[in-house]
């Protein structure tokens, strides 16, 4: 089912699905391009859904989620919808990639069935700890949520007036049209010590993904990405 103005089209998706269907996967903040289901789209896509095809929400972003209207996917675990599963992350907000630390919640049954098929060590003690840890640390998500906001909030002003468009976002990045080729954008940032996503393998051809970083690192981002516009709008190469 094609996005529409970068955003899931829910309707199309739940005309797809057939007597083959077996599991769908959302992405609520989506990546790359920060866009996000409403609440009440949500609730009706849910309903129209037969209940023995499973709904994946995948909501790795939604702790940089500042949107009233945005569904929270345990809301429908607590109700027993006994066809969704969400999935959540400490990689983002929680800064602990590096431990590949995760979690699933459904019903019961559909968290037996991930039990016959996940290896039985895929979560060390350690990660386990440092979880526990992050999910009671409620003053570090708070500071890295307000960083995140308002770096977001930064891009913005900053692309409105290098005059690039760019899609509002309830992630931690933002995608921006650049104008030019992604892939010689993001090689000619890497060379002055940035690294961007280029978004070419989704079709987005002169879009690139940055994440919010630091404020000195969010400065740097812009004072080269500024650089790089000048030159495109005078046709100079930037390779």
């Amino acid at each position: 089912a094609p996005m529409r103005d970068y955003r899931y089209h829910l309707k199309t998706l739940a005309g797809l699905v057939d007597e083959r269907t077996r599991l769908i996967f959302i992405a609520n903040p989506n990546n790359p391009t920060g866009t996000y289901i409403r609440r009440d789209e949500l609730n009706d896509f849910l309903d129209q859904i037969p209940s023995n095809v499973i709904v994946c929400l995948d909501e790795a972003y939604i702790d940089f989620v500042d949107a009233q209207d945005f569904p929270d996917g345990m809301f429908y675990v607590k109700l027993d919808k006994p066809n969704v599963i969400v999935l959540r992350t400490f990689s983002k907000a929680y800064g602990l990639a590096g431990l590949r630390l995760g979690f699933g919640a459904a019903c019961p049954e559909l968290i037996q069935y991930l039990h016959k098929v996940r290896q039985p060590f895929n979560v060390n003690s350690m990660a386990q700890w440092a979880g526990a840890a992050a999910l009671d640390d409620t003053e570090y998500l708070k500071k890295t949520r307000a960083l995140a906001l308002e770096g977001r909030q930064y891009f913005y002003n900053k692309f409105q007036k290098l005059g690039l468009d760019y899609v509002p976002s309830q992630a931690n990045f933002v995608l921006v049209n650049v104008g030019h080729d992604a892939e010689i954008v993001f090689r000619a940032m890497l060379k002055r010590g940035v690294i961007v996503r280029s978004m070419k393998p989704y079709g987005l051809n002169e879009h690139i993904r940055v994440t919010v970083g630091l404020p000195r690192e969010n400065r740097v981002f812009i004072r080269e990405l500024g650089k790089l516009v000048k030159k495109i709008r005078k046709g100079k190469s930037i390779e």
